[in-house]
């Protein structure tokens, strides 16, 4: 089991993470827990310090919220460390943000459903471990 340190920031929960390209650049980010969003969302300058762009996307998306329309894309990046685990050939989608939030993205629970995972409010922790068949 990891247990992972939550950063409260705008009545968000956060976490440190990493992404890296194929080519081995990698870079920290900070992402939203969000157990609402179906895809991990992650702002398209975060990509490009990696080496990602549209030229790279899989599809074209568009993501509708309370705020409007947002189009992106969806591509596949190389791997993603988050909450002490490491995910290669992950879809992710690159989406801006409202410019409130001082975050890189959103967690969404494509990631988060490989995992049992409790949320301690109280600690600002989150426990992790492999989800089990």
């Amino acid at each position: 089991m990891a247990v992972t340190s939550l950063i409260r920031s705008d009545g968000l929960l956060v976490i440190r993470a990493a992404i890296w390209g194929r080519v081995g650049r990698g870079t920290r980010v900070h992402l939203a827990l969000d157990t609402a969003a179906t895809e991990t969302l992650i702002r398209p300058a975060v990509l490009e310090r990696v080496g990602y762009g549209a030229a790279d996307a899989e599809r074209v998306t568009t993501i509708h919220s309370a705020v409007g329309k947002e189009r992106g894309y969806l591509l596949r990046i190389a791997r993603r460390w988050a909450l002490g685990f490491e995910v290669r050939e992950e879809t992710v989608h690159a989406h801006e943000l409202p410019g409130l939030y001082d975050i890189d993205g959103l967690l969404g629970l494509r990631f988060l459903d490989l995992f049992d995972y409790t949320i301690r409010s109280i600690r600002d922790e989150i426990d992790v471990q492999l989800a089990s068949s």
